[in-house]
């Protein structure tokens, strides 16, 4: 099942949002009222008001609730009982009478039973532990649990325990092996002596090897407490829970239950998501992960707070977190985004971290906070020289769609205008725009950002519930780019890029490269802060979260939806993300295709290619590519791995396994190394901190190098090369 959520958000209906918000029709009784109460009720509001396709909250909708909440709560079923489940499923019918009466009682009840479980569970997996186990005996599991029941029974449920601690410990001691490989590779590597060079080189091409597999009991001792460990922290932090978590998977379920992109978000995922969407927040500029039970600092963001004090780094522990002068809070054993909460804080502030140092040193740092800048997730742009075709070309990555309304802030209808401007003074002779694995963003900045290849005209349609439409056009008559252009797009391009892709196509502006379709996510959201909805006599319930809500869906200027069935490229190319059920068609109660009246549109006739033959040089380039076929047989074996979940969990089995993951992997790396005919030149970025221009610097090289050797970007400058000589074809006639 898939849960993967697109991130959207429409900036249409946000001066109506905040026009209607501070008004509430509402009639809440203040016996009895919890935050989630109040939350749940505005929520049902809001979505038999506004929501694009309407649910009547009735039985139909209550097995919908009752499907994604008891697949959240228990996905891999791993702890109700069938017997629970249909216990709760004769109630199922009462969610709506529930929810319309604001009553808790049969959430509550599901997680009294759920607690239960968890603590049976507890109870006996020590017991599985500590059984000698024969990892080389035959034995078959089900890893798919949408193929697989509930347990009958405690014994069954007990038995399938014991498949999956005997699967977590194989898989830890394999684990294990491949890092003391690793380990051993590097302490050989400070032991060089004589020829080093030569020696290292004959040790790459050693550690590209997957280890030897061998049986160690004391490796499994190891890996046997790692479980241990794991397991622990896990049922503790289960059963520690809080009950707003477990009330934000209700109300979630809810949401969802009218489409996918219908989102309740909790206070901390509303900011996490703002983040996303101007790519800054305010904090100290470190990427954090949880790791055995501590808080380890996996990246030290350039520019920011921390990278200007210089103190903290990569792989220290934090192991406390206080505000100023105030007394520290331990963060071990915490959540990350609970941890997280302690860290950020209000630019100008000190916090404080008590960290351990890889060498053991304790240490306490203070950092003033500050707004950090996510560089990842902005625009980058590069110059291409294909030495092999003899062009010269300019190469534009979004990442995603940002827009930071604040003063100074970036938004990348702008980033995407300046870099092509750089392009067209470096004299390129074409252009690819890649919106691969690109999730979306603002309305608006999409239709900026089309207009930016073609004079003003329509870019999409946009329909609300009672069928009112729009058409938003670009109103700017300014061409920035005119030349040759390629767009790349793949199964996660969504949303907004989608809006880009197919605008550019339907004008004939573009070749679309890539894969087969797009995501297919059509539809348009807004954000209801929920809070607004309180009278004042409840203010004491902030903050209650907010709701994304689908208001509208989307069309192409041909009347097309892309909702479903995605935006279809020109020219098709093997794609490993083939294998995977990806895509709004994947989605729980995603809405479905239709389409509208076209609009009138004036093509642009600057230059018409020829698509037969753009995609029979394309064919036959794929077919004699060594790499090309090697991912299509990547992907046939990643699409046999999915199909067939019934898996053995035999230790030797899932060596081989591994191994052979391995050797294909580092087969496909090896097909993808350095092209000289490549020479990759990135354009500086357009407002990176002058500070941290090495570190950026080494960035920006390392992204050109994954540009250098991507075979999918160098087809699209073959593509870019053959619809060149079509314009010299079509001049000479």
């Amino acid at each position: 099942m898939k849960r993967r959520q697109i991130k959207t958000i429409s900036s249409l209906f946000l001066a109506l949002a905040i026009s209607v918000l501070g008004f509430s029709s509402l009639k809440l009784n203040a016996q009895g009222l919890t935050k989630e109460k109040v939350a749940a009720q505005i929520m049902l509001d809001r979505l038999e008001s506004w929501h694009y396709q309407p649910q009547e909250l009735d039985d139909q909708l209550s097995e919908r609730i009752f499907k994604l909440f008891f697949d959240r709560l228990d996905y891999r079923k791993e702890f109700f009982l069938k017997s629970d489940i249909e216990k709760f499923r004769t109630r199922s019918g009462d969610f709506d009478d529930e929810l319309k009466n604001a009553s808790e009682a049969f959430v509550d009840d599901v997680f009294k039973v759920l607690d239960q479980r968890i603590e049976e569970v507890r109870a006996f997996y020590p017991e599985i532990l500590k059984l000698a186990f024969d990892f080389s005996q035959e034995s078959k599991m089900e890893l798919d649990p949408d193929k697989r029941d509930y347990s009958s029974n405690a014994d069954e449920l007990r038995s399938h325990w014991e498949q999956s601690i005997r699967l977590q410990i194989t898989s830890e001691y394999l684990d294990t092996l491949e890092a003391k490989a690793k380990k051993s590779e590097k302490s050989s590597e400070s032991d060089l002596g004589g020829d080093a060079e030569k020696e290292k080189e004959a040790q790459s091409e050693e550690s590209k090897k997957y280890p030897e597999y061998h049986w160690d009991p004391e490796i499994e001792k190891e890996a046997r407490a790692v479980v241990e460990r794991r397991l622990k922290r896990s049922f503790d932090r289960m059963l520690e829970q809080r009950r707003e978590d477990r009330m934000a998977i209700f109300l979630s379920s809810v949401a969802n239950s009218f489409d996918p992109h219908t989102e309740f978000f909790p206070p901390q995922s509303k900011e996490d998501f703002d983040i996303g969407l101007t790519g800054t927040l305010e904090g100290i500029g470190a990427v954090l992960q949880e790791d055995d039970g501590y808080i380890r600092v996996k990246e030290i963001v350039p520019g920011g707070a921390a990278w200007r004090q210089k103190e903290l780094g990569e792989e220290d522990l934090i192991i406390e977190v206080a505000q100023g002068d105030e007394e520290p809070v331990s963060v071990v054993e915490m959540r990350v985004r609970d941890a997280v909460k302690l860290i950020r804080g209000k630019k100008g502030t000190e916090v404080r971290l008590t960290v351990k140092k890889p060498n053991g040193e304790s240490k306490v740092i203070p950092i003033i906070r500050e707004v950090v800048v996510m560089e990842d997730s902005y625009a980058k742009a590069a110059v291409i020289e294909n030495q092999k075709l003899n062009n010269k070309f300019g190469y534009i990555y979004l990442p995603t769609f940002y827009h930071d309304p604040s003063e100074g802030g970036r938004d990348s209808a702008q980033d995407i205008k300046n870099a092509l401007v750089q392009l067209k003074e470096k004299q390129v002779d074409g252009v690819i725009l890649d919106l691969r694995n690109n999730g979306g963003g603002l309305l608006d900045d999409a239709v900026k950002m089309a207009g930016l290849f073609f004079k003003e005209g329509p870019v999409v349609q946009v329909r609300d519930r009672v069928e009112q439409g729009k058409v938003l056009e670009d109103t700017d008559p300014e061409e920035v780019y005119d030349g040759e252009l390629v767009v790349m797009i793949n199964v996660r391009s969504a949303s907004a890029s989608e809006i880009v892709a197919a605008a550019l196509q339907d004008y004939g502006r573009a070749i679309l490269v890539g894969s087969k379709s797009s995501f297919g996510k059509g539809t348009v959201q807004m954000f209801l802060d929920l809070d607004r909805y309180l009278r004042f006599r409840f203010q004491n319930l902030r903050p209650l979260g907010a709701l994304k809500l689908t208001i509208q869906t989307f069309y192409r200027i041909n009347g097309a939806s892309t909702q479903y069935r995605g935006v279809e490229s020109d020219i098709v190319l093997p794609d490993i993300y083939g294998a995977m059920e990806i895509g709004e068609r994947e989605l729980d109660y995603s809405l479905p295709f239709n389409q509208v009246a076209p609009v009138e549109f004036q093509k642009w006739d600057r230059m018409t290619y020829d698509h037969a033959m753009l995609q029979k040089n394309s064919s036959a380039r794929i077919a004699n590519n060594v790499t090309f076929t090697k991912i299509i047989q990547e992907a046939q074996m990643l699409k046999d791995r999915k199909e067939d979940t019934l898996k053995s969990i035999r230790i030797e089995d899932l060596y081989a396994d591994r191994k052979k993951m391995h050797d294909q992997s580092e087969e496909l790396d090896e097909l993808r190394g350095s092209q000289d005919h490549i020479v990759v030149q990135a354009l500086p970025s357009l407002e990176s901190n002058k500070e941290s221009l090495s570190d950026r610097l080494k960035q920006m090289d390392e992204w050109s190098e994954g540009v250098n050797k991507d075979v999918y970007i160098e087809e699209a400058m073959n593509v870019l090369h053959d619809m060149i000589a079509q314009k010299g074809i079509s001049a000479s006639k």
